[in-house]
């Protein structure tokens, strides 16, 4: 049997090396999609993480801050600040309770005062990345100008409206790094589909050979 003609020959090995590049581009495709999907998964696995940190920190703080005459103390709330402070250090980076009208009422960790206003979520401070997480504080038995507060004397005392907290970022570093592996993974998939592009011709070259 005689061989193909040459111009079929060309066409089978055209198509063969369409084929290729076919598949590269769809595997690199599906690479970077995969990578590109998980990246914004772990970005937002972060914040959950920062939120479950800060949400144990509030939810323990006001545990110890029952009373009503507690409630309404900021002395007993720095105290418990400097002790939260104290024990979860590597986590917290301050504490902060407000008023209504955003009034300061008690703080520990005063360096990182230029945080305490402002939006929740990340930020930047004096170099260090924190998580910024608010959470608004129930006062059960103790409303403005209600009889709970007449009977403790405290009708002139400000009630604390909302406890912020500030997080260290690298409590999340692991899941963070992760992110950014996904990231690598998605750039270099994408730098493999643009070189298989550029390089279309050289492997026509070979396969011509």
């Amino acid at each position: 049997m005689k061989n193909p003609p040459r111009q079929i020959d060309r066409g089978l090995k055209k198509l063969s090396m369409r084929a290729v590049i076919a598949v590269v581009a769809v595997g690199c495709l599906a690479l970077a999609s995969s990578a590109a999907y998980d990246f914004i998964k772990m970005q937002r696995l972060r914040s959950q993480y920062l939120d479950h940190i800060a949400e144990g920190v509030a939810a323990d703080i006001q545990t110890q801050l029952r009373a009503p005459a507690d409630r309404l103390n900021p002395y007993m709330w720095q105290h418990v600040f400097a002790d939260s402070l104290g024990a979860r250090g590597s986590d917290v980076a301050f504490l902060l309770l407000l008023d209504a009208s955003g009034l300061v009422l008690a703080s520990e960790g005063d360096r990182f005062a230029p945080a305490f206003s402002g939006p929740p979520g990340f930020v930047h401070v004096q170099g260090t990345a924190l998580y910024l997480f608010d959470k608004a504080i129930a006062n059960p038995g103790v409303e403005s100008g209600g009889e709970a507060i007449k009977e403790l004397g405290l009708q002139h005392r400000a009630l604390p409206a909302r406890l912020r907290v500030g997080i260290y970022t690298s409590s999340a570093g692991f899941i963070r790094m992760r992110a950014f592996t996904h990231m690598a993974i998605y750039v270099a998939a994408i730098a493999i589909l643009v070189l298989a592009a550029c390089l279309r011709r050289t492997l026509w070259a070979l396969f011509r050979k």
